[in-house]
C-alpha cells in the first residue's frame, strides 16, 4: 500500500496532498554507497547508516502509521536492489563505475518482484526474512512495482525513459517522487562528472535517473497483513477500507 493523501484523488491529479512532503534521498552523490536506503562506506550492500529519506520515512511512521501497526505485515519487506550487472572487484563501492540490475530491468521491460540479495531486502528485526535492519516496517516503492502498476518501461538512455507516459495510472500524481531502486554510479552524457543515480517517477508518469541530493516527493509504502478485512470497491466514492 502506497501513501496517496488524506482524501481520494483521481488518477493523474496533481496535488501535494498525494505525498508526505519532500526529501532528498541521501546526503551526497559522489560514492556508490549513497545509492543505498541504508549504507556503509566501502561496502556494496552495507547497512550501517540510514539514508536521508529513510529517516523521513521513519519519522512519518512514528507520527502517523504507528497507530495502525496491528494492520501491518512485519514479516514482509522492501527491496532496495543493489545487485550489479557485473561482478568484478570493487563494483558497487567507492567511485567505481557501476550499473545496477534495476537499470537492465527497465531497459528490457522485465520487472521482477524478487530481491536478489538478502541485505537489500529491508525488514524489521522480528521478520524471518531479509536484512532485519529496519526499526519500523515502512519503505518505498520499487521501479519494478511502478512498471507493473502500468507505467511504461523500455528504452532508457541513462537519463529518461522515452516510451509513452502514463497519465491515467494511479501511480501518476502530478509530482515527482522517489523510488527505492538504484540505477548506478556513472558519468551520463552531458554531465561533467561521475554521480550516483536513483530512479524517480516524474509528474506525468514516466521516470528517469536523478542524483540522491535532489528533493522529490516522499510516498511511504507499507505491507498489509493477509488476514485483515477489506471493504469498498476502490473508487473515489467507495474507497477500500481496512478493518
Amino acid at each position: 500500500m502506497i501513501y496517496d493523501g488524506t482524501t481520494a484523488h483521481t488518477n493523474g491529479e496533481s496535488s501535494t496532498d498525494r505525498q508526505v512532503g519532500t526529501s532528498a534521498f541521501n546526503s551526497s552523490y559522489n560514492d556508490n554507497m549513497y545509492l543505498g536506503y541504508m549504507y556503509t562506506n566501502g561496502e556494496a550492500h552495507g547497512l550501517g547508516t540510514s539514508s536521508t529519506i529513510k529517516q523521513a520515512n521513519d519519522s512519518f511512521y512514528t507520527s502517523v502509521l504507528s497507530s495502525y501497526a496491528s494492520y501491518i505485515d512485519t514479516n514482509s519487506g522492501f527491496c532496495g536492489d543493489r545487485s550489479t550487472l557485473n561482478e568484478q572487484s570493487g563494483v558497487g563501492t567507492g567511485t567505481t563505475s557501476t550499473y545496477m540490475k534495476g537499470y537492465l530491468r527497465v531497459s528490457t521491460s522485465t520487472p521482477s518482484l524478487i530481491c536478489e540479495n538478502s541485505n537489500d531486502y529491508y525488514t524489521v528485526s522480528s521478520s524471518s526474512k531479509g536484512n532485519k535492519a529496519l526499526t519500523y516496517p515502512v519503505g518505498l516503492i520499487t521501479i519494478d512495482e511502478v512498471i507493473i502498476s502500468g507505467t511504461s518501461g523500455g528504452i532508457f538512455d541513462g537519463s529518461y525513459n522515452y516510451l509513452k507516459n502514463a497519465p491515467s495510472s494511479y501511480i501518476t500524481t502530478g509530482n515527482d517522487f522517489w523510488t527505492m531502486t538504484p540505477v548506478g554510479y556513472y558519468n551520463p552524457f552531458g554531465y561533467d562528472g561521475w554521480y550516483a543515480f536513483i530512479f524517480r517517477v516524474n509528474s506525468f508518469g514516466s521516470f528517469g535517473d536523478v542524483t540522491p541530493m535532489n528533493t522529490y516527493g516522499l510516498k511511504p509504502v507499507i505491507n498489509i497483513r493477509g488476514d485483515v478485512t477489506v471493504s469498498g470497491d476502490g473508487t473515489m466514492e467507495n474507497p477500500y477500507t481496512i478493518s
